[in-house]
């Protein structure tokens, strides 16, 4: 489903011109070498693109297809290279005494293969362009290349920096009709030398193929060899069967391989196509030519209204239209939420890559899913906090210490990979991700954030069949109705902390650092020595205020129908949790009214 889906992308793509045919990449050049017929050099030109928010230094070019390098194999690119291959100088910055004959030496022979490959190309072509490009190989001399007068201020710049291409007589070499169908010529040869043609029945499309032995490979899923790395691929006997080796096992045509690994990279390249949650490279593609449908999934993953073009309450009111079936206007275009929409999690596995998930449904379908999660993620938000939405990213870094000493702290990439399969699915969250939450309250000596109590809930609302703990959790501000203990007594909790420092203002380091972990997880120990503290603190307080807090205490203790329960397991410690942040969040927002009612 996943190759069929993406040789599907690659033909429309290829009929709306964004990709290049078989035998051909769209990449990012550097510069022109412009040459004129005798082969003589005559200028170096940056090339630039001025489309989108800002200008880039390349231009994205369809060039023939590359091979793949190593650090030591030597091998020449067609019509568009770098430094080595064309003038026969080290690309490398830094270069120690005892390597530079080395480098000089590797140098000189990238030029002289690439000089045997072109002749191969050009040789037989009676076109000027073609010719050209012959006599610049035949007379350019590397050992005097830093001498040229056009190099001679260039040469660092374009030694170590980006690709360049061929422009003789002032017109793109890739423009020559009778050049690019030699490459179409020589690329098809050099495909079959060498290799034991396979007929047989390819299982993406059905039809009769050459089965591709090695597949194609991907590049830019973070994290993965940048050289690429394989989707399909079989390197160990135990994966092989029936007597049949490598590729051969998934029989897939080369057609299809080359078609589904060009849509692959070509999503790769382009960030509105892509995401990249810890080491999962999410790309999504929908079957319309709109990037609208992208971009709005761009926005849901990440509703930071400092970076998208709106509000988080429109994104808001937008996913929730297309949830229900109905089709929108969005950015001067309109959304079909019937649109097939598609998504491919990846993430490195040595030489090749893993799949975290697909997922293959309506646009409607996913915007549902998406939906669903804000509403189960809904919670009473701190005074300081403007954020309406949380984003898919901040909701995983709730899982580690954010400390800023802390090095480069990541969320869990099993955790990453399964929660984002959890949210696009609509499937139960991972089991691991209360814990991990949990944990980190407990490390950080109760500090329940915004985004820790809403996946608290999120998570007991989706992953749980109790329909009283259900009715507890659901609910976005203080649950005054609930009788359930855990909760009951997180509310409790947040009670003594608030004595504790109206009687002692400004003091560092409060219950909750010290005795949050026990009175979550063993209430029966902590709570009776905690109402005693108490009551030492009540009696530093005012009347009025003392007897407001006791009410509360009382009240509290009043609707618990049973003793402190002696342990508590997972589930009701993150009830506890989310019980504590409910009542801290009522204090503030009720101190909050009394200011505003003073200012008035």
């Amino acid at each position: 489903m996943i190759l069929r889906s993406l040789n599907d992308l690659y033909y429309r793509l290829l009929e709306q011109g964004e990709i290049a045919p078989a035998g051909w990449t769209i990449e990012r050049v550097h510069y022109a070498v412009e040459i004129d017929s005798s082969g003589e050099l005559l200028d170096i030109i940056p090339l630039t693109d001025e489309r989108g928010r800002r200008q880039k230094k390349y231009r994205m070019m369809q060039i023939p297809a590359r091979g793949t390098r190593t650090s030591t194999k030597i091998l020449p690119h067609l019509l568009c290279d770098t430094s080595p291959y064309f003038f026969g100088i080290p690309n490398k910055k830094d270069i120690s005494k005892d390597k530079i004959e080395y480098e000089k030496s590797r140098a000189r022979k990238c030029f002289v293969a690439s000089r045997e490959l072109h002749k191969k190309l050009l040789a037989g072509i009676d076109d000027p362009s073609a010719q050209a490009v012959i006599r610049f190989y035949e007379k350019w001399d590397p050992e005097k290349a830093k001498q040229h007068p056009v190099l001679r201020d260039k040469y660092d710049e374009i030694r170590t920096k980006g690709s360049l291409i061929w422009m003789p007589n002032g017109r793109y070499i890739t423009d020559n009709e009778a050049i690019t169908a030699a490459v179409d010529a020589l690329t098809s040869q050099d495909s079959s030398e060498g290799e034991n043609v396979v007929v047989g029945q390819c299982l993406v499309t059905g039809e009769r193929d050459h089965i591709a032995r090695i597949h194609p490979l991907i590049k830019g899923v973070f994290g993965a060899q940048s050289s690429g790395a394989s989707l399909v691929g079989f390197n160990i006997d135990s994966a092989c069967s029936y007597g049949r080796s490598q590729s051969y096992n998934a029989p897939v045509g080369k057609r299809t391989a080359v078609a589904y690994s060009q849509a692959l990279n070509h999503l790769l390249k382009d960030n509105d196509h892509k995401l990249v949650m810890g080491d999962t490279t999410v790309v999504f593609w929908a079957e319309s030519p709109s990037n609208s449908y992208p971009d709005l999934v761009t926005m849901s993953f990440n509703p930071n209204p400092d970076v998208i073009s709106m509000d988080n309450r429109t994104l808001k009111e937008s996913v929730e239209m297309l949830s229900q079936g109905k089709i929108i206007d969005f950015h001067e275009e309109q959304i079909d939420p019937s649109t097939p929409f598609f998504m491919l999690g990846l993430s490195p596995n040595a030489g090749r890559l893993s799949v975290r998930f697909f997922f293959n449904s309506s646009f409607g379908s996913l915007m549902k899913n998406i939906d669903e999660h804000w509403k189960r993620l809904e919670i009473v938000r701190p005074i300081n906090d403007e954020r309406e939405l949380l984003s898919m990213w901040s909701l995983l870094c709730e899982t580690v210490n954010r400390n800023r000493k802390a090095e480069n702290p990541k969320p869990s990439p099993q955790l990453t990979g399964d929660f984002l399969r959890a949210v696009i699915e609509n499937h139960r969250y991972p089991d691991t991700l209360l814990l991990a939450v949990h944990r980190r309250i407990l490390a950080e000596q109760g500090y329940v954030t915004r985004g820790r109590a809403a996946l608290i809930k999120a998570f007991l609302l989706k992953n749980t069949e109790n329909r009283v703990i259900k009715e507890v959790v659901n609910s976005v501000k203080l649950n005054e109705e609930t009788r359930y203990v855990p909760y009951i007594l997180g509310r409790l909790f947040s009670v003594l902390e608030s004595v504790q420092e109206s009687a002692n203002p400004g003091v560092n380091t409060t219950i909750r650092n010290r005795y949050f972990s026990a009175a979550c997880s063993t209430p029966a120990m902590v709570f009776p020595v905690l109402i005693r503290l108490t009551q030492s603190h009540l009696r530093k307080l005012d009347k009025k205020l003392a007897t407001y807090y006791q009410k509360q205490i009382t009240e509290l203790l009043g609707h618990m129908e049973v003793s402190f329960p002696t342990h508590l397991v997972l589930q009701d410690q993150g009830i506890f949790a989310l019980g504590y942040y409910h009542q801290r969040q009522e204090r503030f927002a009720k101190k909050e009214e009394k200011t505003n009612d003073r200012t008035n």
